[in-house]
């Protein structure tokens, strides 16, 4: 099931056709069924408010911090980003993310990011050395594969120890524009949607 089935027939808002209505109600049911894996929508905690709760926990070494922040819809989490400090949200036992799923998440950037700049990873799911997925904006010390250009988006699904990699067209993002990915699996074809 997808989204786009799970909204069928909800465009209904009292008589009027509201689209806002049919995806809100929409997102609600996907959130309450056993589609969606995991659903962290980061209002001052990272509780999984999917049905199989999936609660994450926060991580932060070298003197880094996590802060909750006004996102676009909702709240989200800020890291400072540097390379000597290591922040991020551990999300838990979520199965079967390399073969089959949806990952999708809004991010922003405190400053410019282009092809003069250092790796930064967005997303990642380690399973084993057979099983690996990430999402990273490609930066100059690059060096895991694929053939994205530097600066570009990049992310790599590893099933079974066969690597395929999808990038980004734009290699360069501003600091402090939410920029929206998506990367979608259906066990033989990967996309990557970004913005």
């Amino acid at each position: 099931s997808s989204l786009k089935n799970v909204i069928a027939n909800k465009w209904n808002a009292g008589g009027a056709t509201c689209i806002c209505c049919g995806i809100n109600r929409g997102i609600k049911e996907l959130i309450n069924s056993s589609v969606l894996l995991a659903h962290y929508p980061l209002e001052g905690n990272v509780l999984d408010s999917g049905v199989y709760g999936t609660n994450g926990n926060i991580i932060v070494t070298g003197g880094g911090s996590i802060q909750y922040v006004q996102g676009v819809n909702g709240s989200g989490l800020a890291v400072d980003g540097t390379l000597s400090n290591n922040e991020y949200l551990n999300a838990g036992p979520i199965s079967d993310v390399n073969s089959r799923g949806t990952v999708v998440f809004l991010f922003k950037l405190n400053n410019n990011f282009n092809s003069t700049s250092l790796t930064q990873g967005l997303w990642s799911k380690y399973g084993n050395s057979d099983y690996n997925a990430f999402i990273a904006l490609r930066g100059t010390d690059y060096i895991s594969g694929g053939s994205g250009v530097t600066g570009s988006i990049q992310a790599k699904i590893e099933f079974n120890r066969v690597s395929r990699y999808l990038n980004s067209i734009s290699s360069n993002w501003n600091k402090d524009v939410w920029n929206h990915v998506a990367l979608t699996l259906d066990g033989l074809n990967i996309r990557l949607y970004v913005n």
